[in-house]
């Protein structure tokens, strides 16, 4: 059985995607199947306006996780 590992990163966005966007931050998960040796990002995570968004999002996206790495 493959253990998946999950990282999730608040990655500040540059101002122009956040003029485009209205969001300042992309909240990610990458996730490993490897035992954490590479880490892949698949499509999944959210966007926030505020850094204050994006950690809330990051608590709850962790809580939904099966096994998160800092």
């Amino acid at each position: 059985m493959v253990e998946v590992v999950s990282k999730i990163n608040v990655i500040k966005k540059d101002r122009f995607f956040k003029m485009a966007t209205g969001y300042a931050y992309d909240v990610e998960i990458i996730r490993s199947t490897d035992g954490g040796k590479n880490f892949y990002f698949c499509g999944c995570g959210e966007f926030a306006k505020t850094k204050k968004e994006a950690e809330r999002i990051k608590k709850q996206l962790t809580k939904k996780e099966s096994r998160v790495i800092e």
